[in-house]
Formats: structure tokens, C-alpha cells, sequence
């Protein structure tokens, strides 16, 4: 008995013939909004600390992948023509995105047909794909302006918010940005679509990468002329905070001891033993403003106190009063 044969899908009859006739500046279907997939590669994030500043730098690879059904049947060992059409970008000010955003950026052939060309190159399949390199322009950018976050050092963290702009020319809109790029077959476990592909780490130095929105909408007030919502934007964001570890372990519960072990030894020492009492007061009253080093090189000179200036004071102030009762108490 003869099996059941399944058919084998095949691709449709190639389009491309030629380069030639064709405004390649136009969109592939006029008529139609390109739709593009979004893939956010994330390469390397790091806070370097110079002259008291933190300074944050960021880069990465804005994937963006769409059909160009001209090219369909082009044999890939062919070169693109220079001016294709591909989606224009624009970053937000600080946020680079290179030749891309120069518009200089050719396109790539991303996918191929099954057939093979007489000689055994691979013929497109109209898939086509752009990367635009992005980072943090000018050096990074300076977290230390962020100053009302330090209030709460060493528990303080911030948000930095990017925003990517498209556009087509002419005022015309025609961009369907998605997250919608099936993934690989490796990575089915966290997801059917590709979204980002991560490279980074998540802790440097004193910060940890608490998280990292995207979500994609539109621009919501006139830019050169373009009114609200007509530019579909990408927005990305970056969310991170101090992680305390460090300064829990070498300020802030140093400083609880010193205020622990002077209350000790105010009950331990007879109150006619006044000069024993002062002594170790004026030691431990000394180690407060040594501990406080450890992390005065960390932080820029703030107009105002922080939670471990607040600690400190607040061991400070016990000490005062331990000794200012132990002076009454020696006088009674």
C-alpha cells in the first residue's frame, strides 16, 4: 500500500530581472507599509568613575530586518544598488547611530531561495537586513547630573531613556515596526520571537543592571514638521541601580558597631572613671569621620546629606550624648 505523499512547498517564481527601470529609492510597495522586524543586540554597558563623576557608555546593534520583493531571484553575489530604499533613522540627542543615521549604511541580503544559480551562488529571496551600530556619543553620559538620586546613596539608582525616530522622507510615514523575528531554534526556550540578544553582563563595578525596557510608539509632539504620532520611534531604556554590598559591610554597619560598642563600654566603665570614658569616646569619635573615607572618593561634592551621612550623624550624635552624660553623671 502506497504512503501518503506530502507536498513539497516551493518557493514562487523569482521577480528580479533587472536593475535596471527601477526607482529603488521608493519604498517596495508604495501602496503598502514595509513592515520591519526589530532586533535590539545588546554588546556592553560599563560606569567608569573619573574626578568623582560616574560616567555611563553604551553600545550595541539596532537589527532591522524587511522584504524587498524587487530582489527577489537576485543572485546574492550581485552588490545592492546604492540608492535603495532602507528605513531612515534619527537617535535622540547623545544617542549615536552612525552611518545608519547618516544614511551612508547599504543593506545586506539576509535569506536566499532553495534554487542555485548556474554556477552554484545563492540566489535572494528579497530578505534584506541593516545594523546600525549605536552607543552613548561624546564620551558616554555623565550620571553624576542625576545629583537628587545620590540623596538615597549608597541605595540610589536612575533611569536613562533613549529614543529612536524612523522616517521614510517626504513626510511620509509607510514603517511598520515589530518585535516579531522568529527566533532560532536553540533559543525557542525563551521565546518564539527574537527581541534582544544579550552579550553584556549585568554587574559593573559599584552597579547592577536592574532591567531594560523597549517598546515601540510613535513621536508625541511635531518634529520638523512631522505631527504627533506620524513617526513610528523606538524607545529603549536602561534601569540601574547601586548595589550597597560593599558599603553595607565597610560604612554602614561599621558605624552602627562604633555606636553599639561606645554604649557598651559607657555601661562598663564606673562613672568615676571619667577619663577611661573620654578616651575611648574620643577614639571611637574619631574612627566615625575614618570610616567615612572609604567612600568620599565615590561620590561627587553634594549640596546636601545622604542615608550614610545620615548614619554617620546619627553615630555622632550617640557618642555626644554618651559623653555628655557621663560629664553630668561625674558631677552629681
Amino acid at each position: 500500500m502506497a504512503g501518503k505523499v506530502t507536498p513539497v512547498e516551493e518557493d514562487p517564481p523569482p521577480q528580479w530581472t533587472t536593475f535596471d527601470g527601477i526607482d529603488w529609492s521608493k519604498r517596495p510597495d508604495p501602496e503598502t507599509d514595509t513592515h520591519i522586524q526589530v532586533v535590539l543586540q545588546f554588546k556592553h554597558w560599563e560606569i567608569t568613575k573619573q574626578e568623582g563623576k560616574e560616567n555611563l557608555t553604551w553600545s550595541g546593534v539596532l537589527e532591522l530586518y524587511w522584504t524587498d520583493a524587487r530582489l527577489d531571484g537576485c543572485p546574492r553575489s550581485h552588490s545592492l544598488p546604492e540608492d535603495i530604499w532602507r528605513p531612515r533613522m534619527t537617535g535622540s540627542v547623545g544617542f549615536s547611530l552612525g552611518d545608519a543615521e547618516k544614511g551612508t549604511k547599504l543593506p545586506t541580503f539576509n535569506d536566499s531561495r532553495k534554487e542555485k544559480t548556474p554556477d552554484g551562488g545563492r540566489i535572494s529571496n528579497g530578505k534584506l537586513q541593516l545594523k546600525a551600530n549605536f552607543e552613548l556619543g561624546g564620551g558616554g553620559l555623565n550620571l553624576s547630573n542625576h545629583l537628587k538620586r545620590f540623596r538615597a546613596f549608597p541605595y540610589d539608582s536612575t533611569r536613562v531613556d533613549v529614543m529612536v525616530q524612523f522616517y521614510t522622507g517626504d513626510h511620509e510615514t509607510g514603517v511598520d515596526l515589530r518585535f516579531d523575528r522568529p527566533n532560532v531554534k536553540t533559543r525557542l526556550k525563551d521565546g518564539a520571537c527574537q527581541h534582544i540578544d544579550w552579550l553584556a553582563t549585568r554587574h559593573c563595578d559599584d552597579f547592577a543592571l536592574k532591567a531594560v525596557g523597549y517598546a515601540l510608539g510613535s513621536n508625541h509632539v511635531n518634529v520638523w514638521g512631522n505631527p504627533a504620532g506620524s513617526r513610528p520611534c523606538l524607545m529603549l531604556s536602561l534601569h540601574i541601580a547601586r548595589t550597597p554590598a560593599f558599603y553595607e559591610q565597610k560604612g554602614i554597619l561599621p558605624l552602627y558597631a562604633v555606636l553599639v560598642f561606645g554604649l557598651l563600654c559607657y555601661y562598663a566603665l564606673e562613672p568615676t572613671d571619667l577619663p577611661s570614658r573620654i578616651s575611648i569616646m574620643a577614639a571611637l569619635f574619631l574612627t566615625v569621620f575614618a570610616i567615612q573615607w572609604i567612600a568620599i572618593e565615590r561620590l561627587p561634592r553634594l549640596p546636601f546629606s545622604t542615608i550614610l551621612d545620615t548614619v554617620a550623624q546619627c553615630a555622632i550624635g550617640g557618642l555626644m550624648m554618651m559623653l555628655v552624660g557621663a560629664c553630668v553623671e561625674i558631677r552629681q
